[in-house]
């Protein structure tokens, strides 16, 4: 994180995961992250990025987007985010349990493919190497 001190950056609202972790990160690095732009939409964000003026710490699923100009980087040390996947008890529509083993299949694949699953810094450049484990465990009972 430390490559990150003086860079702008765009960021989730403060009452997000990831903002709440991207500020703990800089504090663990001793300086504050200069945000310049708040925003809640994951495209709004790494669209920002990729017009070259900040960077960005995202869940590293983010990457999977495949943005033109936008390098994603590893963050490693940071605290863990546990996710959860939520439904109406009893709903059994075919759509939605198809859906809950996609989840399963992926959450499971990834495990075996990483230890740790990884948050990734977002950059124009490319500029910052650095990205947090986070805990991608969503396991739900039907």
């Amino acid at each position: 994180m430390e490559s990150l001190r003086g860079e702008p950056m765009v960021s989730y609202p403060s009452d997000s995961a990831v903002a709440m972790i991207t500020h703990e990160l800089c504090r663990a690095a001793w300086f504050k992250p200069k945000v310049l732009q708040v925003v809640s939409e994951t495209s709004t964000l790494i669209s920002l990025v990729a017009g070259g003026s900040c960077v960005a710490v995202v869940p590293q699923p983010v990457s999977a987007l495949g943005t033109p100009g936008v390098v994603f980087r590893r963050i490693r040390g940071s605290p863990s985010v546990d996710l959860a996947v939520a439904w109406r008890s009893g709903d059994r529509r075919p759509l939605l349990e198809a859906l809950i083993d996609v989840i399963r299949a992926s959450v499971q694949h990834a495990e075996s493919a990483h230890s740790s699953p990884t948050r990734s810094l977002a950059s124009p450049h490319g500029a910052a190497e650095a990205a947090t484990p986070f805990n991608n465990d969503s396991e739900s009972q039907r």
